[in-house]
């Protein structure tokens, strides 16, 4: 293993991010500042372009089941998950409102203009 991913810091504390060796210099810790499901907790702000123009490494962590069924708030993950089967349970997915599936695909394509100029 040469990589480890499991450190989150999230944005909101403005720390400038970089990966860093461990104790050993083998290991690579590469830190996290956006994950789904902590910004459906804490209802952050949608804007793709702030989150690509902080400094510093930009690691995103999607979840597959969140970007699935574009889960707006934890609350809309939390009434579904108790569901039976909701990877095929169409009924639950969000077409409402902005969502992580959203965000996921404005932030691919974000990344293609921030990488072209």
């Amino acid at each position: 293993m040469k990589y480890d991913l499991n450190h989150f810091i999230p944005v909101s504390s403005k720390i400038v991010l970089k990966p860093w060796y461990f104790f050993d210099n083998k290991l690579i810790k590469v830190p996290c500042f956006w994950e789904d499901d902590i910004h459906c907790m804490y209802n952050w702000d949608w804007h793709v372009e702030k989150y690509l123009s902080y400094k510093g490494i930009k690691v995103f962590n999607f979840h597959p089941i969140h970007i699935h069924l574009n889960t707006n708030n934890i609350e809309h993950y939390h009434k579904l998950k108790n569901k039976s089967n909701i990877i095929n349970n169409l009924c639950g997915i969000n077409n409402e409102k902005y969502g992580v599936y959203n965000f996921f695909i404005d932030l691919i394509d974000c990344s293609r203009k921030f990488k072209a100029e």
